[in-house]
């Protein structure tokens, strides 16, 4: 039942369904724990996926070694081989040596025929041969000083056409110059006659300095 103090404020005498409420909220929000045989059943779980990770790590450690260990054979066998190449490239002296072939004894028994043929050359077929070789010499340098001759000659004629040209192009400019001052000079002659209009214009007084010369000319 609902009581009042002063001032006439109602009070809650039984608040015992309040906590009820409260404590069962509680209990639904806390987690849940497991009872014996969920908790046996989880360890199991957790240790075979654990295991699980052991084994791969294991094999990847395994097959690692594996490789390493490979690598290091191929690297010694390459080296004891760069080794039995080297023993075979040092030549043994006392080695014997293998036979000679039969075309190689052909060729030394043919050359020392020819041989004897060429030591056997008359002293006339030598003379002819090396007249032959001079004639071919002294040939080939008469042609080498014509060649350069006719180069001198030509080098010689182009520079004179260069000249003749240069002197034609300056001639040429010197006319075209003269042509243009005469046709200036004309304009201006023209422009002149063309301002002076009036003809009965009187013409101005002639100076004493003129006067002067005119009788020294005409004394003279």
């Amino acid at each position: 039942m609902a009581e009042t103090i002063a001032n006439n404020i109602p009070i809650d005498v039984n608040p015992t369904p309040v906590r009820k409420e409260r404590t069962k909220k509680r209990k639904a929000l806390k987690p849940k724990t497991p009872s014996g045989n969920e908790a046996n059943i989880l360890a199991g779980n957790i240790s075979q996926t654990l295991s699980g990770i052991g084994k791969e790590n294991n094999e990847t450690f395994i097959s690692a070694k594996k490789t390493t260990k490979r690598n290091s054979k191929s690297k010694e066998l390459e080296k004891s081989f760069e080794k039995e190449l080297q023993e075979l490239k040092q030549k043994d002296p006392l080695k014997p040596k293998r036979p000679i072939s039969a075309f190689f004894l052909f060729s030394k028994d043919l050359r020392e025929v020819f041989s004897a043929e060429n030591k056997n050359m008359l002293e006339k077929q030598k003379e002819e041969y090396l007249l032959e070789i001079e004639l071919y010499k002294t040939k080939q340098d008469n042609e080498a000083v014509i060649h350069q001759l006719e180069e001198e000659q030509h080098l010689k004629i182009q520079k004179q056409e260069a000249l003749q040209l240069l002197r034609k192009k300056k001639k040429e400019k010197a006319e075209n110059i003269s042509k243009k001052t005469k046709e200036t000079h004309q304009k201006k002659m023209k422009q002149k006659e063309e301002k002076n209009t009036d003809p009965n214009k009187p013409k101005k007084l002639t100076s004493s300095f003129f006067l002067f010369r005119k009788e020294t000319r005409m004394n003279l």
